[in-house]
């Protein structure tokens, strides 16, 4: 619904459909333009049954486990687009010299595309945040952080490992020849090299 574009052009049945599709939520678009809403009133329409939903799921869940939640979401779609951002950045380097070609700085043609491809990551990784908070099953969530291993349990789990480690040590201290024999600048080097010690490491 662009504001330069006459009305007629508009395609609501197309924004109603992706907002169900990727943000799962059925916003009456096509009733707030037949109300005579501007653009602007229903944006703001929109933005506030986002926040209805977002709300009523932190209730639901509780608000430590939407902060954590939130935070892998954001981990999760910033680790993925950073490595290809760095990727992308990386193709430009080699590439901007060519510009030179075309009578173009290249300095500051890579200045400017890397401006842009940042801006465009932080909307890209922003809208991948939203659409993840807006399509998340209260379900799913709630299987995950039940899901979690206990930290007590790992503790108890992690003691007779200890122990073992600990008693394997001892007996391979036990088996290893003591290091102090003296060994006669004649005889064959212990490293195993066929030298004698006083050739090799004597």
């Amino acid at each position: 619904m662009p504001r330069k574009v006459p009305e007629e052009d508009w395609n609501i049945e197309g924004l109603q459909n992706e907002l169900i599709n990727l943000y799962g939520t059925n916003m009456p678009i096509q009733k707030s333009m037949q109300e005579g809403l501007e653009v602007d009133e229903i944006l703001k329409i929109t933005q506030q049954g986002f926040l209805t939903s977002h709300d009523f799921k932190e209730k639901a869940l509780g608000a430590e486990t939407m902060r954590t939640f939130e935070k892998a979401v954001m981990l999760r779609a910033l680790d993925h687009h950073w490595k290809d951002h760095l990727a992308i950045m990386d193709q430009l380097r080699q590439s901007v010299n060519l510009r030179g070609y075309g009578q173009k700085n290249p300095v500051q043609e890579f200045k400017r595309e890397s401006f842009s491809m940042f801006t465009t990551l932080l909307d890209t990784i922003n809208i991948e945040i939203v659409r993840a908070l807006c399509s998340v099953n209260l379900e799913q969530v709630k299987t995950k952080s039940e899901s979690k291993p206990d930290p007590s349990a790992k503790k108890e789990k992690q003691v007779p490992v200890q122990k073992r480690t600990s008693a394997a040590r001892k007996t391979l201290s036990r088996a290893q020849p003591a290091k102090n024999l003296k060994v006669g600048r004649n005889d064959p080097c212990p490293c195993g090299s066929g030298k004698k010690y006083k050739q090799c490491h004597g």
